[in-house]
């Protein structure tokens, strides 16, 4: 898979005010993957593909059952975008069978409001930008 500048990838993370992280799943443009690309990855990264790297709504699905997997007892808040896969019946119907409470950020404001946003993606993709276009 041949990354370039313009190559769109979508990153689904979930931090607690802990510091704890669980799974990331990694959305590349595409229909299928070649498993050997990704054979070096850390642990709690997943990757997967969706026409144009977005996340939709079975990607957000399939993630919210696995990373329930790896909650402590007890309730939950999510900080979500305001996007329609945060916003689906399984979506909801399963955060809230599993004591995910969701405050959805209304639309477009992600980039001043979504806490993850403002400093450590920043950085990230700073990153990735000269890693990508100066290779």
């Amino acid at each position: 898979m041949a990354l370039g500048k313009n190559t769109h990838i979508t990153a689904v993370v979930c931090v607690s005010a802990a510091g704890c992280s669980l799974t990331t799943q990694v959305i590349f443009k595409g229909k299928k993957i070649d498993v050997n690309t990704f054979n070096h990855l850390p642990p709690k990264v997943a990757v997967t593909t969706s026409p144009k790297g977005w996340v939709d709504e079975k990607i957000k699905e399939d993630w919210i059952r696995n990373i329930a997997k790896e909650l402590l007892p007890g309730r939950h808040l999510f900080i979500c975008d305001g996007h329609n896969s945060n916003l689906s019946t399984t979506f909801l119907s399963f955060a809230s069978k599993h004591n995910i409470d969701l405050l959805t950020l209304p639309s477009h404001s992600s980039s001043f409001l979504q806490p993850l946003d403002n400093i450590p993606f920043k950085e990230l993709k700073r990153a990735y930008k000269q890693v990508v276009i100066f290779s």
